[in-house]
């Protein structure tokens, strides 16, 4: 985490006059402490950009909407905390904040991934686009949003806590008008933590929240035309 944070901190370096950084640490989901949150309140003290909020165990799309909250400036991004993407692409996509109301990044070296989650991310992009009409390379990715539209968004969106999250807003975002650009996305080798998306738990709910966002924007819509 700590590796995460530095890489962020080099990549806004010159960006930007003003900016904070939350980190959104809970427990393991057994209740026991990695020692994250420890770290991120010495992080805390050494900057003042930097805030910590600590939790119990909570999933990654309730990180997401408390950050949303917490923040305070005109533009929300995320970053995970394995240190998976490169110093240099997070300058490039907060280099794209205010180019449109969405910056979208996608994954130009997927090779970097292990098979099964190269063939999976494919199918799931696949299925979104077919899904909601549209052409993205990437549902997933770290993204730059304005703070109002998130903010906006209504309640039960902000319930969605798994890693369907992004791709609703996305979807939502995109439904009603707003602008976007696709940017790429460099990874490197993880220096912290391991892919967690990858179970039965979460694929239904993933299958849950992506069809409740199909009836509510494609099937209720078609209803209302008639």
């Amino acid at each position: 985490m700590r590796d995460a944070t530095d890489s962020i901190l080099t990549a806004v370096d010159g960006l930007f006059a003003d900016y904070e950084i939350l980190i959104i640490d809970c427990l393991d989901k057994d209740g026991k402490d990695d020692g994250t949150r420890k770290i991120a309140e010495e992080m805390a003290r050494e900057n003042p950009h930097i805030k910590s909020a600590q939790n119990s165990y909570v999933s990654l799309g309730y990180k997401y909407w408390q950050g949303v909250a917490l923040a305070k400036f005109e533009y929300i991004t995320f970053f995970p905390g394995d240190n998976e993407t490169s110093p240099e692409t997070i300058k490039e996509i907060l280099r794209a904040a205010g180019k449109a109301d969405m910056v979208i990044s996608y994954i130009a070296n997927m090779e970097i991934r292990e098979r099964k989650r190269r063939i999976i991310s494919k199918i799931y992009t696949f299925l979104m686009n077919m899904l909601f009409g549209m052409n993205l390379r990437y549902f997933n990715g770290p993204g730059v949003y304005k703070a109002e539209l998130l903010k906006a968004l209504p309640s039960y969106v902000k319930e969605n806590h798994g890693f369907s999250y992004n791709a609703e807003i996305l979807v939502r975002l995109i439904k009603a008008g707003h602008k976007y650009i696709e940017v790429p996305m460099y990874l490197q080798p993880r220096t912290y933590g391991q892919a967690k998306a990858l179970n039965a738990e979460n694929f239904k709910d993933v299958v849950k929240r992506i069809l409740k966002l199909f009836w509510e924007t494609r099937i209720l819509v078609l209803f209302s035309q008639f």
